[in-house]
């Protein structure tokens, strides 16, 4: 099975190097190295015994140094924040000791350790003045660094932190939390667990499904042994702790409004012990990962005070701030479908009808001399065919992401986008759902599909009904998830004419700004290729709205010969952002194709 975080790492350091950065590994001493990723330009090498930098600009930029906590490494921690500063300063991105590629022999645990070894590897770097930016433990090691190193530490910045973790507070903060100790909350043995870990370091609660949490789990939560002695090295007695003496001239707290681990009242109290060196920026609806919940305006923060404390460093916003992270995900999405085995095929109806599909790699059509060759015809044999049909929020590989990789080893599947969606699309005036089930009857005729399991989702469930009901030696099973037969002026005012309501609804998403960065990035997508309503088809795809919806006196319930349908979810209960069926339901698929009813608990 793919472990889906793993699989995003490449795509993530990918990026990273877009953004202008190299990976680095410093050696310290032998068994004692720090892995960083440093401006391309800045990267070392190792010549007779000296350090050259490959960097003949006169000037450097000024120097940002992230330190990351104690869930993730550097880079997935910061992979909001690199993007937006990397055109301006020199970004260093650090793994702490016993995360990403660092490591060490040395049987000292604190953050002192930490902080004085990662001074020395900034110095090998040739880094002789930095602002550094510290998260949680890893702002515990900042302050360390800041303290010790102030030749070093021009100016710091710290988001939901302490100077030290006291036993006193440590107690406090397990009482508050539910837990037992510091380890049963940061380093989580279950899904349950890290759905906790979750649940605590977040403000709004995230909904993600457990394959991916364990997936999560396996890759994140390693070096269990030395964490944990971290952690015991971290708490300090109250008797033995004081307000750290740092010259640093200007200090940023910049906290979540929420934070649960470390609150708001804890964060005024460093301030008001910083004195009026310190300014506290506080982030509304956000908790612990306030630069993973509101990267946008935690970016705008945190660059307001690097631009104040280096004025002298300007310039534009680049490509890689102003990446779209729904596009890079879909190439995510893409590279993972084409590492299942499908393949994208267009197929043309007619001039001006074209759909997009993704498809088995082995049925893939090349058309050969006027005549259309199937790659497989050696075959003796085919899989079961499954036709999975996306709704109305996003295109097919996007919707049905969790299902493809469960399905493909027992069936061939097949993901359409539907006309106005993905790569398809039609100068035919026809919208209605009917139109929708012809035109991919018939591709599916053209990809040598004979006989198939539909599976439809919310509109693409109206467009299965319809399928089923008008090619009955096409489509053998039915499953449908949050759909109808169709949508009568009846049940569109019952369920509070949402279809009509749709399109003004996302214009006004596009007009507001959206809390969560992700869901934004979304709404906002543009073109015809992209999740939501991009401008170029928000006429098209409300024409298809209007043909959705039909008077209650001609509807009437399909005459169906197929001999199993599976259903899941009702009309009224039906939510568009919702996906339609997690990884585990897709069992209950798997009955159906395989001639087992599935009966709704109803």
């Amino acid at each position: 099975m793919v472990n889906w975080v793993e699989a995003q790492k490449p795509l993530l350091h990918w990026l990273v190097r877009r953004a202008g950065l190299r990976q680095q590994t410093v050696e310290l001493d032998p068994g004692t190295v720090i892995s960083f990723w440093v401006p391309k330009a800045n990267v070392t090498t190792k010549k007779k015994s000296s350090v050259c930098n490959s960097r003949k600009e006169e000037k450097n930029k000024a120097a940002v140094v992230l330190v990351h906590g104690f869930a993730t490494d550097g880079i997935v921690t910061w992979q909001f924040q690199v993007g937006s500063l990397a055109d301006r300063f020199d970004v260093y991105v650090p793994d702490l000791f016993f995360f990403g590629g660092s490591a060490t022999n040395d049987p000292d645990r604190s953050p002192t350790f930490q902080a004085d070894c990662l001074a020395a590897a900034l110095g090998r770097l040739g880094v002789q003045r930095c602002t550094v930016v510290g998260f949680s433990y890893g702002g515990v090691v900042s302050f360390k660094m800041a303290e010790r190193w102030p030749d070093l530490v021009r100016y710091l910045v710290v988001s939901g932190s302490t100077f030290a973790m006291t036993d006193s507070l440590s107690s406090a903060t397990h009482q508050r939390l539910g837990v037992s100790s510091s380890a049963e909350l940061l380093l989580p043995e279950s899904v349950e667990g890290l759905k906790a870990l979750l649940s605590a370091a977040t403000y709004k609660k995230l909904w993600l499904p457990d394959c991916l949490l364990k997936d999560f789990l396996e890759v994140m939560f390693t070096n269990k042994k030395e964490r944990a002695e971290m952690l015991e090295a971290l708490v300090i007695s109250s008797q033995e702790a004081s307000v750290p003496h740092l010259q640093q001239e200007r200090i940023l707290l910049l906290w979540g409004e929420n934070d649960k681990i470390f609150n708001l009242e804890h964060a005024k109290n460093i301030k008001e012990q910083l004195g009026e060196k310190a300014t506290l920026k506080i982030i509304k609806k956000s908790g612990h990962l306030v630069h993973l919940e509101r990267p946008c305006v935690y970016n705008k923060c945190l660059k307001e005070f690097l631009v104040l404390v280096h004025p002298e460093e300007t310039g534009h916003d680049t490509v890689a701030e102003m990446m779209n992270w729904v596009e890079v995900y879909k190439t995510l999405l893409h590279w993972l479908a084409r590492r299942a085995g499908l393949r994208q095929q267009t197929v043309e109806l007619e001039s001006g009808t074209i759909m997009n599909f993704w498809v088995p790699k082995a049925n893939v059509i090349t058309t050969k001399k006027g005549s259309a060759c199937n790659s497989r015809e050696k075959e003796e044999k085919k899989k079961p065919a499954v036709v999975l049909v996306h709704g109305f929020g996003m295109d097919g590989i996007m919707t049905w992401q969790f299902q493809v990789g469960s399905l493909v080893d027992r069936y061939d599947v097949y993901v359409p986008d539907l006309l106005f969606f993905g790569g398809s699309a039609t100068d035919a005036p026809d919208r209605s759902p009917a139109y929708q089930a012809d035109c991919l009857a018939a591709a599916l005729g053209r990809l040598r599909v004979r006989r198939c399991t539909v599976v439809g989702f919310s509109y693409g469930g109206v467009v299965s009904f319809k399928l089923a009901e008008r090619w009955p030696d096409l489509v053998s099973s039915l499953v449908v998830s949050g759909a109808t037969f169709a949508m009568t002026d009846s049940l569109s005012s019952t369920s509070g004419s949402a279809s009509r309501r749709w399109p003004s609804c996302s214009s006004q998403c596009l007009s507001r700004e959206s809390r969560h960065f992700f869901l934004r990035q979304l709404i906002e997508s543009s073109g015809s290729q992209t999740a939501f309503t991009g401008t170029s088809l928000r006429k098209e795809r409300a024409e298809m709205l209007e043909a959705l919806a039909i008077s209650s006196q001609e509807a009437k319930c399909p005459s169906l010969q197929q001999e199993t349908i599976g259903r899941e979810g009702h009309p009224e209960n039906h939510r568009e952002s919702r996906p339609p069926c997690s990884p585990g339901e897709t069992l209950r698929l798997q009955q159906v194709f395989e001639g087992v009813p599935y009966a709704h608990p109803s």
